[in-house]
Protein backbone atom coordinates (compact mmCIF):
# COMPACT_ATOMS: atom_id res chain seq x y z
CA UNK A 1 0.00 0.00 0.00
CA UNK A 2 1.04 3.69 -0.33
CA UNK A 3 2.55 5.13 2.05
CA UNK A 4 3.55 8.94 2.35
CA UNK A 5 6.12 10.57 4.45
CA UNK A 6 5.31 9.88 7.95
CA UNK A 7 6.42 13.12 10.61
CA UNK A 8 6.57 12.79 14.20
CA UNK A 9 4.57 15.51 15.67
CA UNK A 10 6.69 18.88 17.53
CA UNK A 11 5.90 20.53 19.57
CA UNK A 12 5.25 24.95 18.88
CA UNK A 13 7.73 27.43 19.94
CA UNK A 14 7.47 30.02 22.73
CA UNK A 15 7.33 33.56 22.05
CA UNK A 16 8.17 36.03 24.48
CA UNK A 17 7.47 39.48 24.00
CA UNK A 18 9.29 42.68 25.16
CA UNK A 19 6.37 44.09 27.25
CA UNK A 20 7.42 44.64 30.99
CA UNK A 21 3.76 43.60 32.82
CA UNK A 22 5.03 46.14 35.71
CA UNK A 23 4.61 48.46 33.27
CA UNK A 24 1.98 47.23 31.09
CA UNK A 25 -0.30 47.69 34.46
CA UNK A 26 0.67 51.05 35.26
CA UNK A 27 -0.01 52.83 31.75
CA UNK A 28 -3.83 50.53 31.79
CA UNK A 29 -4.63 52.04 35.41
CA UNK A 30 -3.26 55.19 33.93
CA UNK A 31 -5.05 55.37 31.20
CA UNK A 32 -8.25 54.24 32.95
CA UNK A 33 -7.78 57.69 35.02
CA UNK A 34 -7.39 59.75 31.99
CA UNK A 35 -10.59 58.39 30.42
CA UNK A 36 -12.52 59.05 33.56
CA UNK A 37 -10.35 62.70 34.21
CA UNK A 38 -11.14 63.88 30.69
CA UNK A 39 -13.91 61.46 29.06
CA UNK A 40 -12.07 61.42 25.43
CA UNK A 41 -13.15 59.54 22.79
CA UNK A 42 -10.09 57.27 22.28
CA UNK A 43 -6.83 57.31 24.06
CA UNK A 44 -3.81 55.67 23.65
CA UNK A 45 -0.74 54.84 25.22
CA UNK A 46 2.63 53.30 24.02
CA UNK A 47 6.13 53.06 25.91
CA UNK A 48 9.13 52.35 24.08
CA UNK A 49 13.14 51.98 25.33
CA UNK A 50 14.19 54.41 22.43
CA UNK A 51 17.59 52.67 22.34
CA UNK A 52 16.57 49.50 21.44
CA UNK A 53 13.34 49.66 19.81
CA UNK A 54 11.33 47.22 22.52
CA UNK A 55 7.90 48.17 22.84
CA UNK A 56 7.25 48.16 26.83
CA UNK A 57 3.75 48.66 27.26
CA UNK A 58 1.23 49.54 24.52
CA UNK A 59 -2.87 49.86 25.61
CA UNK A 60 -5.58 51.80 24.21
CA UNK A 61 -9.36 52.75 24.55
CA UNK A 62 -11.91 52.10 23.82
CA UNK A 63 -11.18 48.25 24.68
CA UNK A 64 -13.06 44.86 25.28
CA UNK A 65 -12.20 41.86 27.57
CA UNK A 66 -10.46 39.56 26.07
CA UNK A 67 -12.45 36.66 27.70
CA UNK A 68 -15.95 38.22 25.68
CA UNK A 69 -14.43 38.24 22.60
CA UNK A 70 -17.48 37.49 21.21
CA UNK A 71 -19.29 40.48 22.57
CA UNK A 72 -16.93 43.15 21.91
CA UNK A 73 -17.14 45.66 19.06
CA UNK A 74 -15.03 46.28 16.19
CA UNK A 75 -14.29 50.07 17.29
CA UNK A 76 -13.03 48.31 21.21
CA UNK A 77 -10.98 45.63 18.82
CA UNK A 78 -8.83 47.92 16.91
CA UNK A 79 -4.95 48.43 18.11
CA UNK A 80 -5.20 52.05 17.78
CA UNK A 81 -1.32 52.63 18.69
CA UNK A 82 -0.48 51.39 14.54
CA UNK A 83 -4.18 50.91 12.94
CA UNK A 84 -5.62 54.75 13.47
CA UNK A 85 -4.41 57.30 11.44
CA UNK A 86 -4.51 61.20 13.38
CA UNK A 87 -3.44 64.71 12.59
CA UNK A 88 -0.23 65.09 15.01
CA UNK A 89 -0.86 68.70 15.43
CA UNK A 90 1.68 70.54 17.36
CA UNK A 91 3.74 67.37 18.54
CA UNK A 92 5.10 67.42 14.63
CA UNK A 93 6.52 71.09 15.29
CA UNK A 94 9.81 68.66 16.60
CA UNK A 95 10.76 67.18 12.98
CA UNK A 96 10.45 70.86 11.65
CA UNK A 97 12.48 72.33 14.41
CA UNK A 98 14.79 69.04 14.01
CA UNK A 99 15.22 69.72 9.95
CA UNK A 100 16.12 73.15 10.45
CA UNK A 101 18.64 72.70 12.78
CA UNK A 102 19.84 69.94 10.68
CA UNK A 103 20.26 71.85 7.71
CA UNK A 104 21.87 74.64 9.90
CA UNK A 105 19.24 76.86 8.52
CA UNK A 106 19.12 78.16 12.24
CA UNK A 107 20.85 77.54 16.00
CA UNK A 108 18.62 77.23 19.01
CA UNK A 109 19.86 81.36 19.64
CA UNK A 110 18.33 82.08 16.05
CA UNK A 111 15.52 85.04 16.01
CA UNK A 112 12.14 84.84 14.39
CA UNK A 113 9.82 87.37 14.18
CA UNK A 114 6.20 85.75 14.75
CA UNK A 115 4.54 88.38 13.27
CA UNK A 116 2.48 89.71 16.60
CA UNK A 117 0.32 86.11 16.03
CA UNK A 118 -1.34 86.55 11.97
CA UNK A 119 1.25 85.85 9.52
CA UNK A 120 -0.87 86.38 6.07
CA UNK A 121 0.34 83.54 3.49
CA UNK A 122 -1.05 82.73 0.21
CA UNK A 123 -4.10 84.78 1.01
CA UNK A 124 -5.14 82.69 4.62
CA UNK A 125 -4.12 83.70 7.89
CA UNK A 126 -1.76 81.94 9.92
CA UNK A 127 -2.58 82.44 13.41
CA UNK A 128 -0.78 81.85 16.99
CA UNK A 129 -2.35 80.57 20.20
CA UNK A 130 -2.58 82.92 22.82
CA UNK A 131 -3.82 86.48 23.56
CA UNK A 132 -1.28 88.54 21.75
CA UNK A 133 0.22 86.32 19.82
CA UNK A 134 4.41 86.50 19.91
CA UNK A 135 6.49 89.01 18.77
CA UNK A 136 10.54 87.75 18.23
CA UNK A 137 10.88 84.81 19.72
CA UNK A 138 14.09 82.27 19.59
CA UNK A 139 13.93 78.98 18.01
CA UNK A 140 14.14 77.31 21.44
CA UNK A 141 11.12 79.25 22.46
CA UNK A 142 9.15 78.52 19.54
CA UNK A 143 8.69 75.18 20.50
CA UNK A 144 8.25 75.93 24.76
CA UNK A 145 5.46 78.08 23.31
CA UNK A 146 4.42 76.20 20.39
CA UNK A 147 4.43 79.27 18.09
CA UNK A 148 2.40 78.06 14.44
CA UNK A 149 4.01 80.68 12.49
CA UNK A 150 7.42 79.97 13.82
CA UNK A 151 7.48 76.63 12.44
CA UNK A 152 6.45 77.49 9.41
CA UNK A 153 9.14 80.36 8.76
CA UNK A 154 11.27 77.43 9.54
CA UNK A 155 10.16 74.97 6.82
CA UNK A 156 10.25 77.99 4.83
CA UNK A 157 13.47 78.23 5.30
CA UNK A 158 14.10 75.05 4.29
CA UNK A 159 11.86 74.24 1.42
CA UNK A 160 9.31 72.23 0.05
CA UNK A 161 11.49 69.21 -1.23
CA UNK A 162 14.27 69.59 1.88
CA UNK A 163 11.00 69.65 4.70
CA UNK A 164 9.59 66.74 2.90
CA UNK A 165 12.37 64.57 2.88
CA UNK A 166 12.82 64.88 6.48
CA UNK A 167 9.17 64.01 7.19
CA UNK A 168 9.76 60.68 5.32
CA UNK A 169 13.56 60.26 7.26
CA UNK A 170 11.49 60.54 10.21
CA UNK A 171 9.56 57.19 8.88
CA UNK A 172 6.33 59.22 7.89
CA UNK A 173 4.48 57.63 4.84
CA UNK A 174 6.17 54.06 6.07
CA UNK A 175 5.04 51.20 8.13
CA UNK A 176 7.45 50.83 11.09
CA UNK A 177 7.36 47.30 10.68
CA UNK A 178 6.94 45.97 13.91
CA UNK A 179 5.22 42.41 14.18
CA UNK A 180 1.82 42.93 14.79
CA UNK A 181 -0.65 42.79 11.93
CA UNK A 182 -2.88 45.54 10.95
CA UNK A 183 -0.47 48.76 10.50
CA UNK A 184 -1.04 51.50 8.68
CA UNK A 185 1.91 54.39 6.42
CA UNK A 186 -0.33 57.18 7.65
CA UNK A 187 -0.74 59.40 5.20
CA UNK A 188 2.49 61.98 3.28
CA UNK A 189 1.40 63.86 0.14
CA UNK A 190 4.56 64.39 -1.77
CA UNK A 191 5.34 68.45 -2.93
CA UNK A 192 3.86 68.27 -6.10
CA UNK A 193 0.41 67.69 -4.79
CA UNK A 194 0.69 70.54 -1.87
CA UNK A 195 -0.74 73.95 -1.87
CA UNK A 196 0.42 77.30 -1.47
CA UNK A 197 -0.24 77.44 1.92
CA UNK A 198 1.13 73.43 2.68
CA UNK A 199 4.35 75.01 3.82
CA UNK A 200 2.88 76.55 6.66
CA UNK A 201 0.53 74.39 7.91
CA UNK A 202 2.53 70.71 7.53
CA UNK A 203 4.96 72.02 10.22
CA UNK A 204 2.25 72.50 12.87
CA UNK A 205 1.02 69.02 12.08
CA UNK A 206 -1.74 69.71 9.62
CA UNK A 207 -2.47 68.08 6.12
CA UNK A 208 -0.63 65.04 7.29
CA UNK A 209 -2.12 61.62 9.06
CA UNK A 210 0.29 59.91 11.11
CA UNK A 211 0.04 56.86 14.37
CA UNK A 212 0.79 56.95 17.31
CA UNK A 213 3.45 54.57 17.08
CA UNK A 214 4.76 56.48 14.34
CA UNK A 215 5.49 59.92 16.56
CA UNK A 216 6.46 58.19 19.36
CA UNK A 217 9.23 56.84 16.72
CA UNK A 218 9.95 60.57 15.95
CA UNK A 219 10.50 61.36 19.67
CA UNK A 220 12.50 58.21 20.72
CA UNK A 221 14.99 59.13 17.19
CA UNK A 222 15.19 62.64 18.75
CA UNK A 223 16.20 61.21 22.34
CA UNK A 224 18.67 58.36 20.88
CA UNK A 225 20.99 60.77 19.29
CA UNK A 226 19.25 61.32 16.43
CA UNK A 227 19.09 57.63 15.27
CA UNK A 228 16.01 55.53 13.75
CA UNK A 229 15.49 51.94 15.46
CA UNK A 230 12.65 49.75 13.95
CA UNK A 231 10.23 49.06 16.52
CA UNK A 232 9.71 45.74 18.06
CA UNK A 233 7.14 43.99 20.28
CA UNK A 234 9.06 40.02 20.07
CA UNK A 235 12.34 39.70 22.24
CA UNK A 236 13.13 36.51 21.82
CA UNK A 237 11.39 33.07 19.91
CA UNK A 238 12.37 29.55 21.95
CA UNK A 239 12.14 26.16 20.61
CA UNK A 240 10.26 23.06 23.13
CA UNK A 241 13.89 22.06 24.30
CA UNK A 242 14.79 25.70 25.91
CA UNK A 243 17.11 26.63 23.38
CA UNK A 244 16.76 30.36 21.32
CA UNK A 245 16.21 30.87 17.84
CA UNK A 246 18.04 33.79 17.69
CA UNK A 247 17.98 36.70 20.05
CA UNK A 248 16.33 39.70 17.81
CA UNK A 249 19.14 42.96 17.96
CA UNK A 250 18.09 46.27 17.89
CA UNK A 251 17.55 47.59 14.00
CA UNK A 252 18.55 50.74 12.78
CA UNK A 253 17.07 52.14 10.08
CA UNK A 254 18.92 55.35 9.14
CA UNK A 255 20.49 58.44 10.77
CA UNK A 256 17.59 60.50 10.56
CA UNK A 257 19.71 64.24 12.42
CA UNK A 258 23.23 64.38 13.79
CA UNK A 259 23.43 63.58 17.44
CA UNK A 260 24.56 67.17 17.91
CA UNK A 261 21.17 68.23 16.32
CA UNK A 262 19.30 65.61 18.42
CA UNK A 263 20.86 67.07 21.79
CA UNK A 264 19.56 70.46 20.79
CA UNK A 265 15.67 69.47 19.83
CA UNK A 266 16.09 67.30 23.39
CA UNK A 267 17.44 70.76 25.60
CA UNK A 268 15.02 72.79 23.79
CA UNK A 269 11.90 70.17 24.63
CA UNK A 270 12.52 70.33 28.17
CA UNK A 271 11.59 74.05 28.20
CA UNK A 272 7.68 72.50 26.95
CA UNK A 273 7.86 70.49 30.48
CA UNK A 274 8.75 73.24 32.86
CA UNK A 275 6.74 76.43 34.65
CA UNK A 276 7.11 79.01 31.08
CA UNK A 277 6.22 75.45 28.56
CA UNK A 278 3.24 74.39 27.62
CA UNK A 279 3.37 71.08 29.48
CA UNK A 280 4.34 71.80 32.83
CA UNK A 281 1.83 69.79 34.36
CA UNK A 282 4.06 66.57 32.75
CA UNK A 283 6.84 67.59 34.82
CA UNK A 284 7.96 64.84 37.14
CA UNK A 285 9.84 66.11 40.46
CA UNK A 286 13.59 64.62 40.07
CA UNK A 287 13.68 63.62 36.85
CA UNK A 288 15.38 65.74 33.50
CA UNK A 289 12.01 65.26 31.00
CA UNK A 290 11.61 66.00 27.20
CA UNK A 291 8.19 66.55 25.67
CA UNK A 292 5.72 68.47 23.37
CA UNK A 293 2.38 69.36 23.70
CA UNK A 294 -0.39 68.86 20.70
Amino acid sequence: PYRGLERAPRNGCQVYLTIDMGLQTIVENDLDAAMREYTPAKATIILMRPQTGEILAMANRPNFDLNLRAEAKPEEMKNRAIIDMMEPGSTFKIVTAAAALNEQKVTLNSVIFCENGVWNVGGRPLHDHGHKGYGDLSVQDILVHSSNIGAAKMAVMLGEQKFYEYIRRFGFGDRTGIELPGEIRGMVHAPRSWSKISITRIPMGQEVGVTPLQMLLAMATVANGGTLIQPRIVKTVVDDKGKALGVLKPTVVRQVISPQTASQVAFALRGVVSKRGTAAEAAVPGFTMSGKTG
